[in-house]
């Protein structure tokens, strides 16, 4: 279960700058659901700085990772 500030999603980025939105952060999160989450951590966190780019962020980011 992954819990999120509205920021993560909020981030502008990538060729169009565009919001980062919701569903890529599930895509990636069901992407790599069979991983550890210390490594979801790590793939969320590559996925969000590549997405920023040179860009400034936006606010703080919260992510919050539960796995069962």
């Amino acid at each position: 279960m992954l819990i999120f500030s509205d920021s993560l999603s909020d981030q502008m980025g990538g060729e169009e700058m565009k919001k980062h939105k919701s569903n890529k952060i599930a895509e990636i999160a069901t992407n790599y659901a069979d991983l550890d989450i210390q490594s979801l951590e790590r793939k969320l966190n590559e996925s969000i700085t590549e997405w920023i780019g040179n860009s400034k962020q936006l606010g703080d980011i919260l992510l919050v990772g539960i796995k069962f």
